[in-house]
């Protein structure tokens, strides 16, 4: 599976529009969702106590995968509609 890396100039203004909402994006925490791969996430982790989590149940958002742009565009549709 690829790594996709590069973000276009509208996933770039998602992001900063999502982590002025809270949202922690990047590399991904491998405490987060490890019931599934990937080397991104995209997460609010305000409430996160620290603990693993096997999906996104104990947050409010949480998404981890391959595709960096793809988590972006998933949390701000999640965010904004």
């Amino acid at each position: 599976m690829a790594q996709i890396t590069h973000l276009t100039r509208e996933q770039e203004r998602k992001a900063a529009e999502l982590r002025e909402h809270g949202f922690t994006i990047g590399k991904r925490n491998p405490l987060i969702n490890t019931a599934f791969q990937g080397r991104y996430m995209v997460a609010v982790l305000e409430s996160w106590d620290g603990r693993p989590t096997e999906d996104a149940r104990p947050l409010p958002f949480a998404t981890v995968g391959a595709d960096l742009g793809e988590l972006i565009d998933s949390a701000y549709s999640f965010e904004f509609g």
